[in-house]
């Protein structure tokens, strides 16, 4: 059986890849900040502390010696413009977005050798964004994503991410969402399934797909 390791696990679009990858009879291994009950093996993790991240990762290692695909679905938004904006949840918020990718692909890499990681972006890394913080932490996350295709490629690890569009999670409030789906050609939101479904794609089967950042918007 192939191990799938999904980190933010438990959020709207997390939940979805969980789902997908199980499906599919990969072992699912999810990553988040408070346990919640679910089918899947469960690890509680601070992204903020790459301490964490390490011990987490070692825990991994000892138990699943091979990790198939890493998902880096964990993200936050404090929407907060420059004139609000303050020091202390703008590196929240970088940290939370991009740590996941960076320091687990660092920590697993002995049991990712031949794998595939994926992360979440968004079409907001280059795009404006009242959230100042998210949108340079998504365009940062497809640097990173570039940067490690090409680093990794020895290790014959395949390194992508999906930049969704706007999608139905609890990022855009109940309120937001019709104004949002006037903003999309088909005229609403992505379903986080519909979004597990390209990322389930580009991780496990697009095997000529290295490097690139795919965008999932209507």
């Amino acid at each position: 059986m192939k191990t799938a390791v999904i980190i933010g696990g438990t959020g709207a679009i997390g939940s979805a890849v969980s789902e997908k990858f199980s499906s599919k009879n990969y072992k699912v291994i999810c990553i988040g900040r408070t346990t919640k009950k679910n089918l899947n093996e469960f690890y509680v993790c601070n992204l903020l502390d790459v301490t964490s991240i390490k011990e987490t990762s070692k825990k991994i290692l000892e138990k699943y010696k091979k990790i198939d695909v890493l998902v880096n679905c964990a993200g936050i938004n404090d929407g907060q413009e420059l004139k609000t904006l303050n020091e202390n949840s703008f590196y929240e918020v970088i940290k939370t977005n991009i740590n996941g990718t960076l320091f687990f692909s660092k920590y697993l890499l002995p049991g990712l050798k031949g794998g595939s990681i994926v992360s979440v972006s968004s079409i907001k890394a280059n795009s404006p964004t009242k959230g100042v913080a998210y949108g340079a932490s998504k365009a940062a996350l497809n640097n990173i994503t570039i940067n490690l295709a090409n680093q990794l490629s020895k290790h014959k690890i395949r390194v992508n991410a999906v930049a969704p569009g706007y999608t139905a999670t609890g990022m855009i409030s109940a309120k937001e969402r019709a104004l949002k789906a006037k903003k999309t050609i088909i005229g609403r939101l992505a379903n986080p399934k519909e979004i597990a479904q390209i990322i389930f794609f580009v991780a496990a089967e697009a095997t000529y797909i290295n490097g690139q950042i795919i965008t999932a918007d209507s």
